[in-house]
């Protein structure tokens, strides 16, 4: 720990030394020995000590330590997410030990989580448990691009046709968007494009009130596959937990990132 005085005032018959204290890499439990000469007096009367990164600094004058408090604990744990499929929903159990059903939870995923998969919510569903739901949102894959030949039978006026189309690679689990040709008939509207194993299947509208044959034109399709799995690989989350009660920080506590403000009132 390391003090440096940032200003000396008068203070009627005393002074008041306003000082950053830099916490130790280690927290010592009961607090960390602070005396007058680290503060620049010759005896203190009062300290007065700021909030600094969540935290709050109590000293204790019977023993000249500084104590550091928190609203809540902080726990580093490896998660490792099992298989989920495209665009579902996943449990995952985590052990935490010193969590209890009367705390509340934040969590706080590894920056490079894998970018589809996404949580929904994380909470305590049972002593030393939180349960966090995880979503693959890798819904389609990357499309493929087919050139197909659309020959539309004779539709009567103001009916629907479907249409198949022969299409070698597409499969049942594609999701097609199917793109007319420009010199597709007034009055032919598609409504839908669906797929199957080898074949698209076109739904054409005729919106006019004559019969329209239409003429064997080429399109454009794209097939979008599934998002497929993710398989999210371990990694190191952060749970936050809130009771509502301030608590001691943990022995061994790192707190070397934080630096308090302290006012001390001596001689």
């Amino acid at each position: 720990m390391t003090v440096v005085l940032r200003e000396r005032q008068k203070f009627g018959n005393a002074y008041m030394n306003t000082c950053d204290v830099t916490l130790p890499a280690s927290y010592v439990t009961g607090g960390m020995p602070l005396t007058a000469a680290q503060l620049g007096l010759d005896a203190i009367s009062s300290v007065l000590p700021s909030t600094a990164a969540g935290y709050k600094a109590e000293f204790n004058h019977t023993n000249s330590r500084l104590r550091i408090i928190e609203t809540h604990n902080t726990f580093s744990v490896l998660v490792d997410p099992p298989i989920i499929a495209a665009g579902a929903v996943l449990s995952v159990p985590v052990t935490i030990p010193g969590i209890t059903t009367a705390d509340r939870v934040v969590a706080i995923p590894p920056i490079d989580l894998e970018e589809d998969l996404m949580l929904q919510s994380a909470t305590i569903s049972a002593t030393n448990t939180v349960n966090l739901r995880l979503k693959n949102v890798r819904l389609i894959g990357n499309p493929r691009t087919f050139m197909i030949n659309v020959n539309p039978p004779l539709i009567a006026a103001d009916s629907m046709a479907s249409v198949p189309v022969s299409v070698p690679g597409v499969t049942a689990a594609d999701r097609i968007i199917a793109f007319p040709s420009s010199a597709l008939e007034n009055g032919l509207v598609l409504k839908s494009a669906t797929s199957g194993t080898d074949q698209i299947t076109l739904v054409l509208q005729n919106t006019l009130p004559a019969a329209v044959d239409g003429a064997l034109l080429t399109w454009a399709a794209l097939a979008f596959p599934d998002g497929g799995n993710v398989d999210g690989a371990a990694r190191t989350w952060t749970f936050l937990t809130f009771n509502g009660q301030a608590r001691e920080v943990s022995n061994a506590t790192n707190l070397s990132a934080v630096t308090v403000r302290i006012s001390a009132i001596g001689f």
